[in-house]
């Protein structure tokens, strides 16, 4: 029997193909119901995570805690903050958190070191912060105060030292630079402990920046310092680079060059650093200008150059005192300003005489240290030491009456970084750097003294190097290279002509003055 249909006859297999393809389309569209719930979920979870990790509170444990636009102590600086201000946690990196600070507006980041979970007890939480012009509007003000009556230094040198724009790179530029040593091999296994050395914590309140400032500025003006920002951003990534291994790694180390031939290195409290370019001359490669480096912030974490601050700080109330320098520039200083201009002055003659020899030998083993963490060759600073020993002999009396480097001390120095690196570190060819160093520093600097001596040649300075213009201020030549030979022999004899005159291989006084072949 058939069923009568208006619209169409019955036919079983199409009836069984509609069938099937309702539950398909069924099955389907509860496939993606179901998946977009899940999607649906997964985004709540996200989101409420989200949610939990914004609002996580943080409580900064120090004073002068600070706070930079990006993850890294050589990002400028925001702002700094007073202990137990109250953050809140935005983003997670390596060792740095991204926070929002206590107005809901700025934001920055702050090293892990400087930050709590819970607030710090007996103590109020804090909504005020310093910014960072007003961080170093006190500096400013309180190194001016020094000054008003010595006149020692002028405000562009000031300038210089707290702006330091010179001394910039950027995070790509830093992470290159990085690379580079990276990939040496080399990796250090010990420790502070192991090595018998206590573990620094560096912490530098606004008294020891203020001194250190004002110490610093005093050198610039004394003997100048050169801006070239190459050779100042070389400098500085290198230092960046060693603070980056160690605990303090969230302060801002600073390293100047002075216009001096003589050999030596100073380190002011609050990390500013300062090296002689006769001490970078002295350096042959990058792993002994890094333990110079590393020695110079040895002293500064150790804060060799703060005793007299420590003696006398409790005679001290500096914070007044920055207040009135600030609001009556005018007045007589008080007890605690003069007190504080005469730690000033005693810290800037400690800084540039003759050092205890205690702090040395400090400075030299956690220099070789930090140097090793950072992944250079842990013997560049024996050599450095021989060279500086033997060099300094010879020099006539720097500026400021050194007796840095008497025979014995140096003897007894080389004989101590020796014991201690030689017992500690395997000898390598590793790490140094050499042909890094020779086209940084030749190029930026154009005044190698082994270049025109006929020592310590690098070729590869030669071969990338087109047109160069060399001066060789410690007897005033100015000789135009013109490259067409790769090998320095070569070069040096056959492809030079004197600027004055613009002829090749003449023999007029200004070309032959003091050129050895």
């Amino acid at each position: 029997m058939r069923f009568a249909c208006s619209s169409a006859q019955f036919h079983p297999m199409l009836f069984v193909d509609q069938f099937c393809r309702r539950i398909f389309f069924s099955n389907l569209i509860d496939k993606r119901m179901h998946l977009s719930a899940f999607s649906f979920l997964l985004f709540a979870l996200a989101f409420l995570s989200s949610s939990i990790a914004f609002s996580q509170k943080v409580y900064t444990k120090r004073d002068n805690s600070q706070v930079r636009n990006g993850a890294g102590s050589y990002y400028k600086l925001i702002a700094t903050l007073n202990a137990n201000t109250e953050l809140t946690l935005l983003e997670k990196g390596n060792r740095w958190v991204r926070v929002e600070l206590p107005d809901k507006k700025t934001k920055g980041w702050i090293a892990e070191n400087c930050l709590v979970e819970k607030q710090l007890p007996s103590t109020k939480i804090l909504t005020k912060w310093n910014s960072a012009q007003a961080s170093r509007a006190a500096v400013a003000a309180a190194v001016k105060g020094f000054a008003k009556r010595s006149k020692k230094f002028t405000d562009k040198n000031l300038d210089i030292i707290l702006d330091q724009s010179f001394n910039e790179f950027s995070d790509r530029e830093f992470n290159a630079f990085k690379r580079e040593l990276l990939s040496q091999g080399i990796r250090s296994t010990v420790s502070f402990s192991s090595l018998g050395l206590e573990t620094p914590q560096y912490d530098a309140r606004l008294n020891e920046l203020t001194v250190g400032a004002s110490i610093a500025t005093r050198l610039a003006s004394e003997f100048g310092i050169i801006e070239d920002a190459r050779l100042c951003k070389y400098v500085n990534m290198i230092c960046a680079a060693i603070v980056e291994q160690t605990p303090f790694y969230d302060w801002d180390f600073s390293v100047f060059i002075l216009q001096d031939e003589t050999i030596n290195g100073f380190a002011c409290p609050g990390g500013y650093i300062f090296l002689t370019k006769g001490m970078i001359d002295a350096c042959q490669d990058e792993s002994e200008l890094a333990a110079v480096i590393a020695h110079e912030i040895a002293h500064v974490i150790r804060r060799h150059g703060m005793e007299e601050l420590t003696k006398r700080m409790t005679k001290i109330k500096a914070a007044q005192a920055f207040d009135e320098l600030q609001e009556e520039m005018e007045e007589e200083m008080d007890e605690s300003e003069q007190e504080l201009e005469e730690i000033a002055e005693a810290s800037y003659e400690r800084t540039v005489r003759k050092r205890l020899m205690k702090y040395e030998f400090e400075a030299d083993r956690y220099g070789a240290f930090l140097a090793a963490q950072a992944g250079y060759d842990p013997y560049g600073m024996i050599r450095i030491s021989q060279t500086v020993a033997i060099e300094q002999a010879k020099m006539s009396e720097p500026k400021y009456s050194s007796e840095y480097f008497a025979p014995d001390d140096a003897r007894e120095r080389i004989q101590q970084i020796k014991a201690f690196v030689s017992k500690n570190y395997k000898p390598t060819t590793k790490g140094r750097l050499k042909e890094r160093f020779c086209a940084q520093y030749t190029i930026t600097s154009g005044l190698s003294h082994s270049l025109l001596m006929g020592h310590n040649a690098c070729p590869y300075f030669f071969r990338a190097t087109k047109k160069l213009i060399l001066y060789f201020r410690t007897t005033k030549l100015c000789f135009h290279y013109v490259a067409s030979h790769s090998l320095y022999s070569a070069f040096f004899r056959d492809a030079w002509q004197c600027v004055s005159c613009a002829v090749p291989h003449c023999a007029c006084t200004t070309c032959t003055k003091g050129v050895q072949s």
